[in-house]
């Protein structure tokens, strides 16, 4: 459908975006991002590889999903085909929100931390300030 590529589309705009202003020797946390930026420009560069903790969102089920990835395009591509049988119900998925990291363990750890909060409030926090961990 033509929501499933305008929010394809979306993701690879936000990738491309961060990827341009990738920073590792500063942090290992590279950027976030909440949606509603749009950058001017699409397509995704494997050269400044990243990996990245992510919350979609199902407005079908009103729920959030939190995982992790290398290719992050790829990935709600997948989400939204109907292969994982836990979010096969909740199609489409939108992403909410992202986090890109120089390593996979770092990614993983962030995803953990997403899922540890329990609260559906300091997700919704954590969307709207656009990468700042709710106190």
């Amino acid at each position: 459908s033509a929501r499933f590529f305008d929010n394809i589309a979306r993701v690879a705009q936000l990738v491309e975006h961060h990827l341009a202003k990738v920073d590792v020797a500063s942090s290992n946390l590279v950027s976030r991002s909440k949606i509603g930026c749009r950058p001017d420009f699409i397509g995704i560069s494997r050269s400044n590889f990243m990996y990245y903790a992510y919350i979609l969102y199902s407005q079908s089920r009103d729920r959030y999903y939190y995982g992790h990835c290398e290719n992050l395009e790829k990935r709600i591509r997948r989400h939204n085909s109907g292969i994982n049988p836990y979010t096969k119900s909740g199609i489409p998925w939108e992403i909410q929100y992202f986090e890109s990291f120089a390593t996979k363990s770092e990614a993983v750890k962030r995803e953990m931390q997403f899922k540890k909060w329990k609260s559906r409030k300091m997700v919704e926090q954590l969307i709207s300030q656009g990468g700042c961990r709710p106190d």
